[in-house]
């Protein structure tokens, strides 16, 4: 689906009930032709409700939700759609306190919904190749901007002691990935490269990181390109504005809730977000409430 929706208010009006909703989801499923999830005969049957379906070969019965991220629970369809168009369409991410108000679940259930929706919006289902940029940055706050009794001593530089390390890479002409690395060590980045990217691609990075020839990749200067700056380096500075100078906690990450002109932290795990805040720029052309 491309992003043929401006508001909400469209989104709901095209979604308006559980039945629309059902036979998008369906005809998206099936359009190469019905099949069971469970053992992938195409030759089934339909009950009389419109709602489940048999397989002739395994004789198990399924639903339209069964085998994707809808199944296994009984949130309707439009509500997962709504929190879909929501997630896709917030740039800066929203917090399962606003999703639960907003779609009309519990919290607890908002955070089900989230998580489920990260997991299968991850691109990283093949390894990047061609010309791929790497970088790194650090995510939390300053020592200078905390009051005295709060710093930590020894983390000037590159330290990770109350940082952060998010190493970016940018597939040119394609996708956008970020990975939360403990250290930016030059065995983690090579580590890292090697378990992202094709061998034989041509790797443009900070000389500061050459020697990564022996792992069986061409290197370019980073600064040569003129494109990292435009691409990967934008990107990581929004990871930075979304986790922004608070004390963040190892293996955390800072979300937040706007209200009126209040900004509440809340922490939560790290590692499944940076995939939020790169996603546009991976699918810049169907970013939106996109289901494809």
């Amino acid at each position: 689906m491309k992003n043929q929706f401006k508001t909400l208010a469209e989104f709901i009006s095209v979604f308006n009930n559980e039945e629309a909703c059902r036979e998008y989801f369906e005809k998206a499923r099936f359009a190469q032709g019905e099949y069971c999830p469970h053992c992938k005969h195409d030759k089934i049957m339909h009950f009389a409700d419109g709602k489940r379906y048999r397989c002739f070969s395994c004789k198990k019965d399924f639903t339209i939700k069964t085998g994707t991220l809808f199944g296994e629970s009984k949130i309707s369809l439009q509500k997962w759609f709504i929190a879909i168009y929501l997630l896709t369409v917030t740039k800066k991410g929203i917090s399962s306190i606003s999703l639960s108000e907003q779609v009309g679940v519990s919290q607890k259930t908002a955070w089900f919904m989230d998580m489920r929706i990260r997991e299968a919006l991850k691109q990283n289902k093949g390894k990047l190749f061609g010309i791929v940029e790497v970088d790194e940055t650090y995510t939390g706050g300053k020592e200078k901007n905390k009051h005295w009794n709060k710093r930590t001593k020894h983390t000037q530089g590159r330290s990770t002691k109350t940082k952060i390390a998010v190493m970016g890479l940018f597939q040119r002409g394609g996708e956008v990935r970020t990975i939360v690395v403990g250290d930016v060590k030059v065995s983690t980045i090579e580590n890292n490269i090697i378990a992202n990217v094709e061998k034989g691609s041509k790797v443009a990075m900070m000389p500061v990181f050459y020697g990564h020839e022996e792992i069986g990749y061409a290197l370019r200067e980073l600064e040569a390109t003129g494109i990292f700056v435009d691409h990967d380096d934008g990107i990581l500075d929004k990871i930075k504005k979304l986790f922004p100078e608070f004390e963040i906690r190892k293996g955390d990450a800072l979300t937040f809730e706007e209200r009126g002109v209040i900004t509440t932290v809340h922490y939560r795990p790290m590692f499944n977000y940076p995939h939020e805040t790169i996603r546009p720029h991976s699918n810049a052309e169907i970013y939106g409430p996109g289901f494809e």
